[in-house]
């Protein structure tokens, strides 16, 4: 599996008329600096130093747009294969749904991620306050430490107001409160982990734990995330991230604790409800070899899976997501052997209640 070739396609744009994006076939270990140098050779561009590779993730509708530099020791198959899979059912709900992309760009002319004073406009400068600083007149509030009255009624109210405007964060002072319609991902979480991770990627410098902090996201959402009847992928535990950085800014490590796991999900589930996504990962996405060692059967032969009647979710691809979730378990440390051994405690567990 070490010598798998993948396809990654780097977008191009303007720094060639004659392409949008190139293809190019690389393995799991390439990093980021050698695709980097392939591509500027293959467009005929002048020193490869002067361009980098960024992760950049819109919406469909092609609404918003984040990106995130990708350092030159990250290995962008990894990344690749920790994206979600598009749904592809074009329902209307969907149209929100992310797209990911590697684009090349040329680099800074500085390492610094802010700007110098010079080089700041000032209509940028408003535009920026106004959008995050300024508080409208009618009770739609940014930070509800301004509230005029704070109490439980107002409070909500103004959560309220915020989402059915379409802005579902908001501050109580250096606090965010996500509350979003329900989406394939943990969004807040991830967005946050991206920006933190990036903020200590200074220039072309990481320290390569950012990338293991990232593909955590996952495994967590594997092991505690589930369908219920109001949400496809909802988190049944509590989960804090702590980040810790060095002195020169570089990320040192992170320690996550969870919160409140609902145990009682394994053994029953309500109407239109399912267990824990890793259950039908496993049983969906196992090799024959892994089918055949485990002895694994079709989730409705499993008293703890067939209660509710409900085995698949629309727009989930179980057997990619056992794929994703493979690999993200590689990145954060579990080994090929402890892999299978948990993957035999998961069986276990089914074949409790069979």
């Amino acid at each position: 599996m070490e010598y798998t070739r993948h396809i990654v396609q780097v977008f191009v744009g303007a720094l060639s008329p004659h392409f949008e994006a190139l293809s190019i076939e690389v393995s799991k270990q390439t990093s980021a600096q050698e695709i980097v140098y392939c591509i500027v050779e293959r467009l005929g561009l002048p020193n490869p130093q002067h361009y980098e590779l960024a992760e950049v993730i819109g919406n469909a509708r092609g609404q918003e747009c984040k990106e995130r530099r990708v350092g030159p020791v990250e290995h962008p198959v990894a990344l690749q294969m920790l994206w979600p899979q598009a749904s592809g059912t074009g329902k209307a709900e969907d149209n929100d749904l992310h797209e990911y992309r590697f684009c090349l760009r040329e680099k800074s002319s500085s390492d610094s991620l802010w700007a110098e004073p010079s080089q700041l406009d000032s209509q940028l400068i408003r535009d920026y306050f106004y959008k995050f600083l300024y508080q409208p007149k009618d009770k739609d509030y940014p930070d509800l430490c301004q509230l005029p009255n704070l109490t439980e009624q107002t409070l909500l109210e103004n959560l309220r107001a915020r989402f059915q405007r379409g802005y579902i964060y908001t501050y109580v002072g250096s606090i965010l409160i996500s509350w979003g319609e329900w989406q394939r991902q943990d969004e807040a979480t991830l967005f946050l982990l991206h920006h933190l991770t990036m903020l200590s990627q200074k220039g072309s410098h990481g320290s390569g734990v950012e990338q293991t902090i990232l593909s955590s996201g996952p495994v967590l959402e594997a092991f505690g995330n589930a369908k219920t009847a109001h949400n496809n992928n909802s988190s049944r535990f509590g989960k804090f991230i702590q980040v810790g950085y060095k002195e020169n800014g570089l990320v040192q490590g992170a320690c996550v604790q969870k919160y409140l796991l609902e145990k009682s999900r394994i053994c029953s589930q309500a109407h239109n409800e399912r267990s824990y996504h890793v259950f039908y990962y496993l049983l969906a996405g196992s090799s024959p070899q892994l089918r055949q060692a485990l002895h694994l059967l079709k989730p409705s032969d499993y008293r703890y899976l067939n209660q509710s009647k409900c085995y698949t979710i629309d727009g989930f691809d179980e057997q990619f997501e056992f794929v994703r979730l493979k690999q993200s378990m590689e990145m954060v440390g579990f080994t090929a052997d402890k892999q299978h051994r948990l993957f035999a405690i998961l069986s276990a567990v089914l074949l409790l209640g069979k």
